[in-house]
């Protein structure tokens, strides 16, 4: 079999970061105008992961509070990707993951209304609360299979 031929490649990483994370969230936040787009009380998902971002869980709560200023009511929803392996290392602290609701037509089974851990993945899990989840079948708050 013919390979196609390689090239050395180097990669330099922006290393910018921000005085004031919440600032700058709130700045950009001023700068969207949804005009007739949403209405107060509409509910909004964020998508929340946690492999590479610095200052999470400020980022996620300067998010939520321009959110809710908006009349909407956030809820988060856990983007981090437990069938990449999270480990012990990964850590979801200080959230409150409320409302999250599974089926059985969901793709991953119908278990864990707020969390579903799988496949090897052992997160650390510290002061968080898990309020009107519910699931179809097994867990409500928290399902972890084969972790």
């Amino acid at each position: 079999m013919d390979m196609p031929p390689f090239y050395r490649v180097r990669q330099r990483f922006d290393v910018t970061s921000l005085a004031d994370v919440a600032a700058a969230v709130r700045d950009e936040f001023s700068k969207f105008d949804p005009a007739d787009e949403i209405r107060p009380g509409q509910t909004v998902a964020v998508g929340v992961a946690s492999r590479g971002t610095h200052d999470l869980k400020i980022l996620v709560t300067a998010t939520v509070a321009c959110l809710k200023s908006m009349g909407l009511e956030p809820f988060v929803i856990p983007a981090m990707g437990s069938h990449g392996g999270g480990t012990a290392e990964t850590v979801v602290e200080g959230f409150a993951i409320t409302n999250g609701y599974v089926t059985d037509a969901s793709p991953e089974g119908h278990n864990g209304g707020a969390m579903h851990i799988g496949n090897g993945s052992n997160p650390t899990v510290i002061s968080c609360s898990f309020l009107g989840n519910s699931a179809s079948s097994s867990g409500s708050a928290g399902f972890w299979w084969k972790s």
